[in-house]
C-alpha cells in the first residue's frame, strides 16, 4: 500500500481519529513507530490510506538517500502519508522477521531508487525485491530473538544514562570541593 496525503488547504481532514504516520516516525534502529504529532479527522481518514497493526512501513520518499528502505513494524492502526509504502504481512508471515529482512535488503532498496540528491522507489520496483519466506515457526523463532536483542540493548541504553548520570553528578561534587 502506498500512502498518501490529504489536502493540507481542507483543516477538516486533520484531527485526533487516527494517528498519521511519516517517515520521520519511522525508526528503523528499534524497528518501531514512534508517536506522532499529527493525526486525521474520521472525515481525513475515509480519505487517507489506513493500514492495520502489524503492517511494516518503509521509506520509500526522502530527502536523503540513507533514509530510503528504513523499516518498522506499527503496533496500532495508523494512516500513512505518501512517502510511505506498507506491506502488510498474511497469515504465513510474521511482521517482526518481514522488518528484519527489509532492514537487511536496505542497500539493495537504495540502489533500486532513483534521483540524485533525494531518493525515491516507486511501489513496482519496490515488490520487485525478493525475499524469502521460510516456515512460520522459524520466522517466530527470529522475532522472539529480535525481541531479546531489542530488550537486552534498551537496558544497556537506560544503563549507560543512569551511569552517565552518575558520572555528571561525581564531577559536579568533585568541582564544588564536595569530595
Amino acid at each position: 500500500t502506498t500512502g498518501n496525503t490529504p489536502p493540507r488547504k481542507n483543516a477538516e481532514f486533520f484531527g485526533d481519529f487516527i494517528k498519521w504516520v511519516k517517515t520521520n516516525n519511522i525508526d528503523a534502529t528499534l524497528g518501531i513507530v514512534t508517536k506522532t504529532a499529527e493525526g486525521l479527522s474520521e472525515k481525513g481518514a475515509s480519505w487517507g490510506r489506513i493500514v492495520p497493526a502489524g503492517t511494516v512501513l518503509i521509506t520509500c520518499i526522502a530527502g536523503s538517500r540513507d533514509l530510503i528502505g528504513d523499516a518498522a513494524v506499527t503496533d496500532r492502526d495508523v494512516a500513512i502519508n505518501q512517502q510511505i509504502n506498507a506491506v502488510t504481512p498474511n497469515a504465513d508471515c510474521d511482521s517482526a522477521f518481514l522488518c528484519q529482512q527489509i532492514g537487511a535488503l536496505k542497500g539493495v532498496i537504495q540502489n533500486r531508487a532513483t534521483g540524485v540528491m533525494t531518493g525515491i522507489i516507486n511501489k513496482s520496483a519496490l515488490e520487485s525485491i525478493p525475499v524469502i519466506c521460510p516456515p512460520l515457526p522459524l520466522q517466530k523463532e527470529f522475532g522472539a530473538r529480535v525481541a531479546e536483542i531489542r530488550a537486552l540493548e534498551a537496558e544497556q541504553d537506560a544503563s549507560r544514562r543512569r551511569l552517565d548520570d552518575l558520572f555528571q553528578s561525581l564531577l559536579h561534587r568533585a568541582f564544588n570541593g564536595e569530595l
